[in-house]
């Protein structure tokens, strides 16, 4: 029984430390770029390409 309890503490010790080197990383890797003065690569324009469906009738494998 006792060497369940240290399997689980290990357990749960190695999953804590990855949950925190995970915040960790994710915070101290965040982009900044919404704080600075840097011009985007490109503006999305006007949208002509709309999805063209088939009409029902020409649908494959529909009969």
């Amino acid at each position: 029984m006792r060497s369940q309890w240290k399997r689980l503490l290990w357990a749960a010790l190695l999953s804590c430390t990855g949950f925190g080197a995970t915040f960790t990383w994710y915070y101290l890797t965040k982009s900044k770029s919404l704080t600075n003065d840097e011009k985007p690569l490109a503006f999305v324009g006007k949208v002509t390409d709309e999805i063209h469906r088939r009409p029902a009738t020409r649908l494959l494998g529909k009969k």
